[in-house]
């Protein structure tokens, strides 16, 4: 079953390797948690930072308690496509999709 956004960022937050497995932790995961800290910054100019900061301090927490290399430079990358999809003219034109197994999928 696919947990809910809180569930999924209590999880993730927690670097819950039970309750979030790194094997299910696919692309599509990485994006849907960029997306939603990314979402939840009401001010692109000063909440950025902070949900960045988030973003790559939770991520090498859970890769590292999972036993998994945490890359910086593509987790960086990431962000900034989906802060620029975000941001683009019509956001809602590049939401994330639903995959068949219920896991937000980059639009």
């Amino acid at each position: 079953p696919m947990l809910t956004n809180a569930a999924f960022l209590a999880a993730f937050e927690a670097a819950d390797a039970n309750t979030l497995p790194i094997a299910s932790f696919s692309h599509a995961a990485l994006c849907r948690m960029i997306w939603l800290y990314l979402r939840s910054v009401p001010d692109r100019s000063g909440g950025r930072k902070k949900a960045v900061d988030a973003i790559l301090g939770g991520l090498k927490k859970y890769k590292e308690a999972c036993g998994h290399v945490f890359h910086l430079t593509h987790t960086y990358f990431w962000i900034q496509m989906i802060d620029l999809a975000i941001h683009a003219p019509n956001p809602n034109a590049v939401a994330p999709a639903q995959t068949a197994d219920g896991e937000a999928a980059a639009g």
